[in-house]
């Protein structure tokens, strides 16, 4: 292909710069000169040689042909930048060169660091000399750092870097954004149990749900952990951010495979939505991290919406959870213990350990540190401090036969390390186990109904007394009396309630004693408070009686008292 000469722009050319003419005509340089009107006056070879279509003219057409629509405006305001200041522009452009073919130009978006010098005061130039550099190599490298510095690696969703750029984002055409937190229920569970691998595949697959049911409606991030945040840059009101939220928590409900087996997990979501006169995106955050706490309070599996007086609860949650932290330090928590009555000769032979927190202001009621407990994950240490203490406390009275009952939570049962504490408590106590009673509920079993049974079985290997509490509340399963290793069978107080007035539920207390006696299991009825149930507890034929009747909850020395005066002794 023909070269256009120098010398028509460039004329009239001295003698001395034929020279510089011949080397311009044979560098591999990007350069190109338009004048005022932007149209191409000269091309180096190199310039017509990266056209898309190499046999259609350039000289004498208009510039803009060069350039790719997405970099049409920053070269406009480059060229005025050169042409007002004659000062030298340098800008990062997208170019139509380098590619075959109109279409994959445009396609390809190579990347040229341009600079722009401005000679229309020349007489032998008259127009802006535009020299181009390819640095689509450059760029490409750039943007990957960028990627991943702004994506978690292992969910490929935008991170926390991300997502406080965009809630920095204000909105700015007269809608409300939405900001949803949402926190994987059982995820723990999943990674204990059946290991990191697996608890990395839930996280991915939560991803990939996050990103088709969100699509092109807002960003999904993800905090790290087993949150995930979505924003919503514009909603009409609350419910329909409400409504997202619900699929959303459908969606995650669903099951998914990990290491080759079909796990549920589900979610907790809560929602914050802006105010008509706008709400900074790191309190739209917070709000929304609230929320979700009450929807993990409420159990789990649903959505919460904040508002003002859950905050408040909120906060009086974070409190405790903060004075609780502090408390075993200070040395606030002790335990009390409710007194059991054996039936065949009325004797007080055991007790259950129960919590307390003096605070320095207060006796702080069990039903309202033990559920922040639960939901901050406190109770795990809690549990162990508790389980340590009533070893030292049941070798501090030996008395020969006397047994306590320890309490685990959900999260004891399912955390690594529970066997290991339970075995060095009995080690550093130096107690017989088989005076140890370890209790957990029902609900604690059904999560996870195999690791349960698995845990289980290694505590009972070390020789202790296991106890299934609040029988009968509901979620009870007859399998699971044949699968577990328990000995005692802790009947639901509710049971209690209507043994005076109801016949069926007397006649229904005896065939879960006889059931339990069949299966070499002793049975405890909690929650006795009248001498009338008491005798209904007795016809009934259970082994021991636990409530008010029998005894209120009283520090230890008390219950030293009440066990050395028991027929027993």
């Amino acid at each position: 292909m023909a070269v256009p000469s120098l010398e028509p722009a460039l004329r009239p050319v001295p003698d001395a710069e034929p020279a510089l003419a011949a080397v311009l005509e044979h560098s591999s340089g990007l350069i190109f000169v338009i004048d005022d009107e932007r149209v191409i006056r000269w091309a180096s070879p190199a310039v017509l040689s990266q056209l898309p279509t190499p046999t259609l003219p350039l000289v004498g057409t208009n510039g803009n042909r060069l350039i790719h629509p997405d970099s049409a405006a920053v070269a406009r305001a480059a060229a005025e930048r050169c042409r007002h200041t004659g000062e030298p522009q340098v800008v990062e452009l997208c170019l139509l060169l380098g590619s075959q073919g109109a279409e994959s130009a445009y396609e390809a978006k190579r990347w040229f660091e341009v600079t722009f010098s401005n000679l229309l005061g020349h007489p032998q130039v008259r127009g802006l000399v535009v020299d181009a550099h390819d640095i689509t190599e450059r760029v490409a490298h750039e943007k990957e750092l960028e990627h991943l510095a702004f994506h978690d690696r292992l969910t490929g969703l935008p991170n926390r870097l991300r997502l406080e750029r965009e809630l920095a984002e204000a909105s700015d055409d007269g809608r409300l954004r939405a900001v949803l937190v949402l926190d994987l229920d059982g995820f723990t569970r999943v990674n204990d149990r059946l290991g990191v691998a697996a608890g990395d595949a839930v996280l991915r697959s939560t991803a990939f749900r996050l990103r088709r049911e969100v699509r092109a409606a807002g960003l999904a991030a993800f905090l790290g952990g087993d949150e995930f945040v979505v924003v919503l840059p514009s909603v009409t009101s609350t419910a329909e951010a409400v409504l997202l939220a619900e699929r959303l928590a459908g969606a995650l409900s669903e099951p998914i495979r990990a290491d080759e087996e079909m796990v549920t997990v589900g979610a907790s979501v809560g929602v914050a939505v802006d105010e008509p006169d706008g709400i900074h995106g790191d309190e739209l955050l917070r709000r929304a991290g609230t929320a979700m706490h009450e929807a993990k309070r409420r159990g789990g599996g649903c959505v919460a919406v904040f508002d003002a007086d859950g905050a408040a609860r909120a906060a009086q949650r974070l409190r405790l959870a903060a004075g609780l932290v502090e408390a075993e330090r200070r040395g606030e928590l002790l335990l009390h213990y409710q007194p059991l009555l054996r039936l065949r000769d009325d004797s007080v032979v055991e007790a259950e350990a129960l919590l307390r927190w003096q605070a320095p202001d207060r006796l702080v009621p069990p039903d309202e540190f033990i559920p922040v407990a639960e939901e901050t994950g406190l109770v795990v240490g809690l549990g162990r401090w508790a389980l340590q203490q009533a070893c030292g406390d049941l070798a501090a009275l030996a008395l020969p036969g006397a047994r306590l009952a320890v309490n685990l939570s959900a999260r004891q049962l399912h955390h690594p390390a529970l066997v290991k504490s339970v075995e060095a408590a009995l080690q550093r106590s130096g107690v017989d186990p088989a005076s140890l009673i370890v209790e957990l509920t029902e609900s604690a079993v059904v999560e996870d109904p195999d690791a349960a049974q698995s845990v289980l079985g290694r505590l009972k290997a070390l020789g202790l007394q296991l106890a299934l509490d609040d029988f009968g509340t509901g979620y009870s399963s007859l399998s699971y009396l044949l699968r577990l290793p328990v000995d005692i069978l802790k009947v639901d107080r509710s049971f209690a309630a209507d043994l005076a007035a109801d016949d069926r539920t007397r006649r229904l207390l005896g065939s879960i004693a006889a059931l339990a006696h069949d299966l070499g299991m002793s049975v405890t009825v909690e929650g006795v408070e009248t001498e009338e149930q008491l005798a209904a507890v007795r016809a009934a034929g259970a082994d021991t009686a636990q409530g008010w009747l029998i005894g209120r909850p009283v520090p230890l020395a008390e219950l030293r008292t009440r066990l050395l005066a028991s027929p027993a002794s």
